[in-house]
């Protein structure tokens, strides 16, 4: 049984976690405090396994966030933190915060709001508390969308029934891992899975794990895979290769962060991989459902076409671009550019993928586009956004954590980049090299492909013509693109930096 708690009305968001787990939710408005305190509660019975505190934000600041803001925190951080040393045989998991910055607040005002924000997570990470992040969820959807006014002056209920939604699939994540249902064995090959290249041909020092360049999204991969494994996930590895070719980079190479022992079983041999795996989790002692593979093989990408029917594939390479049929009108892609299937291209020895672009059916990205009204990207009505988000919707649970998703504007266009290759890590590995502190940096931007540097930045700023995301996330909103939003605000911060 999973606990519910907040300071704000919550008894709708209980009710759509009631039909898969059950839900505790102890009577009164904002008494999550008395709860926590009170030694009596019906909280701390056997059968309540999870406690989950969500918190809004501005409730702890009703007049608003000033300097302050860590002082007003540290009381319900102290609340928390005691609970937790004297029941722990309860999981206790805290809402991230979020907060809108003050409509009132200047274009070179200090974003309090962003610093509480920022502050409570620092310190649920320093008390290492498990974290349900409700900031997040707010980011990917903007706030429009997971906020209702509406419901808030009605009952103190903050949340849209699409905020709700996304609130009850994240609590019942959490308490799925709770309880134990989670997967208990990652499966991995490593020829262009853990590595770039085959290690059997290229040889130990011809294989990409740098930590920059193309390198890096195979260190990415396994630096989730390590701290899965810090989480007691088991790590397999399922490889068509000699065995002393395979253990060599594990190692040979400094850069791996993986290690041997990191595994607790290794096959690397020619058999058929569903004969090893099957194997490993026969020796585990585990069952088929509690493995999940990862491989580079284009038996994963045909799934992922499964996944995502009539969707057609684009890579962009070094090289040139290559396109599945289907992927744009004969006249507007170059007969010379190679056409799919695009993982035909994807021979040994063939220049890496930069970006992966998965677009609708032709038909509906068209229809999208023609459906478009206005000008600039954040005019997008409500059809092209609805058949925009379900489509991304689909084209995230079919890729998880491997690839960062990003969106520019184009209808029916899903961009895909290695998790390392951001705008963000572009602009912080440019401010390393000249030694510029993120906190001096302010960002522009106007599509949701912007939001990780805009988050990034010291001051996030949103062009009046943004897509409603990014107004939702940034700092403060500048004048459109038409009006010289960007012109014009460096052109006041530059003539207020002047004035004596």
């Amino acid at each position: 049984m999973i606990a519910l708690l907040s300071n704000v009305t919550i008894e709708s968001l209980a009710s759509r976690i009631k039909d898969d787990a059950d839900v505790f939710t102890p009577p009164g408005f904002d008494s999550w405090r008395a709860e926590l305190l009170n030694p009596s509660s019906a909280l701390w019975r056997d059968e309540i396994k999870t406690i989950c505190v969500i918190l809004h934000g501005e409730a702890f600041f009703p007049s608003g966030v000033s300097s302050n803001f860590a002082d007003v925190l540290s009381e319900p951080l102290g609340i928390l933190s005691r609970t937790r040393d004297k029941h722990a045989d309860k999981l206790l998991v805290v809402s991230t915060l979020d907060i809108p910055p003050s409509p009132a607040m200047s274009l070179v005002g200090k974003n309090f709001a962003a610093g509480a924000c920022a502050y409570w997570r620092e310190e649920l990470e320093k008390m290492e508390f498990p974290v349900l992040d409700l900031a997040g969820l707010v980011t990917r959807v903007g706030r429009e969308r997971f906020y209702s006014a509406k419901m808030w002056y009605f009952g103190s209920l903050p949340f849209s029934q699409r905020g709700e939604t996304l609130l009850a699939k994240e609590i019942l994540r959490v308490e799925n891992a709770a309880g134990g249902w989670r997967k208990k064995c990652l499966v991995l090959d490593l020829d262009n899975t853990l590595w770039g290249g085959v290690v059997g041909e290229d040889g130990v020092e011809g294989i990409s794990v740098s930590p920059h360049g193309m390198g890096s999204q195979y260190r990415d991969l396994q630096r989730v895979a390590k701290e899965l494994a810090d989480k007691g996930v088991l790590l397999a590895v399922s490889s068509k290769n000699n065995a002393s070719d395979a253990l060599r980079p594990f190692r040979e190479r400094r850069e791996m962060l993986l290690r041997e022992d990191d595994f607790v079983k290794f096959k690397a041999d020619w058999n058929p991989k569903p004969g090893n795996i099957a194997a490993i989790a026969r020796e585990l002692n585990i069952g088929l459902d509690s493995l999940v593979f990862i491989d580079d093989n284009p038996l994963e990408r045909e799934a992922v076409k499964a996944a995502l029917p009539g969707v057609a594939v684009a890579f962009e390479r070094v090289d040139g671009p290559a396109f599945d049929d289907g992927f744009g009108s004969p006249e507007t892609l170059d007969p010379a550019w190679r056409r799919g299937p695009v993982e035909g291209t994807l021979d040994v020895g063939a220049p890496p993928v930069g970006k992966i672009l998965a677009r609708l059916p032709l038909a509906l990205a068209e229809r999208a586009a023609r459906a478009t009204t206005g000008h600039g990207p954040a005019t997008a009505p409500a059809l092209a956004t609805r058949a925009d988000e379900e489509f991304f919707d689909r084209v995230r649970a079919a890729v998880g954590a491997r690839a960062f998703l990003a969106y520019s504007g184009a209808p029916g266009l899903a961009e895909l980049h290695p998790p390392s290759i951001t705008k963000e890590a572009a602009l912080a590995r440019w401010c390393e090299r000249e030694g510029v502190a993120a906190a001096d940096v302010w960002a522009f931007g106007d599509m949701p492909n912007d939001l990780p540097m805009l988050r990034w930045a010291g001051r996030g700023l949103a062009v009046a013509n943004a897509h409603p995301d990014v107004l939702a996330a940034a700092d403060a909103v500048v004048a459109s693109n038409d009006d010289d939003g960007v012109a014009r605000a460096l052109e006041e911060a530059l003539a207020a930096s002047s004035r004596p």
